[in-house]
């Protein structure tokens, strides 16, 4: 499991280790925290934008935040979006 100091420590894995991580934070139970690790992934552009634009959506789904969900899966790429049970991250 990749953590946020791995981000520090590895900057050409930065955005997976944050997704990651992000997901982790997901299972603890600490959305805040995960949405914290993914919006600047969203800010920066790019792949990694498009995976961490996905996880917020599923976080809004999974939180009742509907009207959110909508509207971010709506920016998200179709590959992305296949399934919400896909986003819970590596084990």
């Amino acid at each position: 499991m990749r953590s946020e100091a791995d981000a520090e420590q590895y900057p050409e894995s930065r955005a997976d280790c944050l997704l990651e991580a992000a997901a982790s934070w997901v299972r603890a139970g600490d959305t805040e925290r995960a949405l914290a690790l993914l919006h600047p992934l969203i800010a920066e552009g790019g792949e990694n934008a498009e995976y961490a634009r996905f996880a917020v959506a599923d976080i809004a789904f999974g939180t009742g935040d509907t009207v959110y969900h909508s509207d971010a899966a709506a920016r998200s790429p179709r590959s992305a979006r296949s399934s919400a049970a896909s986003w819970h991250g590596p084990s």
